[in-house]
């Protein structure tokens, strides 16, 4: 008789898990419930732990990768964050996956001064009120006073601002770049490409290289062979400089390539790890998914 209790105190210890709380380590929603209460408490380390047990007692469980993710975000880590994001996305189902996607993106624009791609590119130029924001550029006070009057310019008198900024910085790539947007927005694609040429020959930098290709690409005038060409360039000039290959990606999602998109802002994030390119790279996978069904 205590042969047979003893063995089966063996069975109960060796077949019993180890770790914190091994009395209950069996219970998945214990550790999934504590980590997502040690989560709203900030308490990120300790919620991980309980997160991470959860994990390993139900690792497809899409809410344990979630709130996961969102402990590492919150203590610093923010690529092991969205990591787990994806594997959430990957386990869970088609309303959750969406959902997840809506929250990496949320996630990301929390933890970045996202900046619309526009506005990047006008650089010190108000589209709005047609005047540089630098005081160092001008414009006249003459034009500063008519605008607060209100009057409606005429395209030379907007044009003249950026003439002037030019003959003011002739050795600014930024100048021709902020020329050349303007061009494109009244349609006069020929002197955007050929400004956008001259900040390259400025400074060769992934941005200026973006601005002919976006000059191109508006015209219409041009082969989606060229305009890659010229963001090829800006990769070959630039091979260390996670811009450069962001700026490509979006070439790749508006001609559909997405997953030539994702290597190349996996490639980016390998540069640099920018919330924008994790953003852009989780936008593109939802453009596969919606694709996909």
């Amino acid at each position: 008789m205590k042969k047979y209790n003893l063995v089966v105190l063996l069975i109960l210890v060796v077949g019993m898990p180890m770790g914190v709380g091994a009395q209950t380590v069996r219970d998945y929603e214990y550790y999934y419930n504590n980590g997502k209460s040690l989560l709203g408490q900030r308490e990120y380390k300790k919620a991980l732990l309980n997160l991470d047990s959860a994990i390993t007692l139900k690792p497809t469980s899409y809410e344990s990768y979630e709130f996961r993710g969102k402990a590492k975000i919150a203590n610093d880590d923010l690529e092991g964050g969205i990591n787990d994001f994806d594997s959430a996305i990957t386990y869970a189902d088609r309303t959750n996956q969406l959902r997840l996607f809506e929250l990496i993106e949320e996630k990301l624009s929390g933890k970045s001064d996202i900046q619309i791609m526009s506005r990047r590119m006008k650089g010190l130029y108000d589209a709005n009120t047609h005047v540089y924001n630098d005081r160092k550029f001008g414009p006249s006070p003459e034009f500063v006073a008519a605008h607060k009057k209100k009057k409606v310019f005429t395209e030379q008198e907007k044009l003249g601002v950026f003439n002037k900024a030019i003959d003011l910085f002739p050795d600014s790539s930024r100048v021709f770049i902020d020329r050349s947007n303007y061009f494109t927005r009244i349609k006069n694609h020929k002197e955007a490409v050929n400004d956008a040429n001259k900040a390259i020959a400025l400074s060769p930098t992934p941005c200026n290289y973006f601005n002919p290709a976006y000059a191109m690409t508006e015209s219409g005038k041009y082969s989606d062979s060229e305009v890659q060409d010229v963001l090829n360039e800006s990769i070959k000039t630039n091979p260390l400089n996670a811009w450069a290959y962001y700026y490509r990606s979006l070439f790749y999602k508006d001609q559909r390539e997405y997953v030539d998109a994702i290597k190349d802002c996996d490639k980016a994030i390998s540069l640099e790890q920018n919330p924008i390119f994790y953003s852009a790279r989780t936008e593109y996978r939802r453009l596969i998914f919606t694709h996909s069904y």
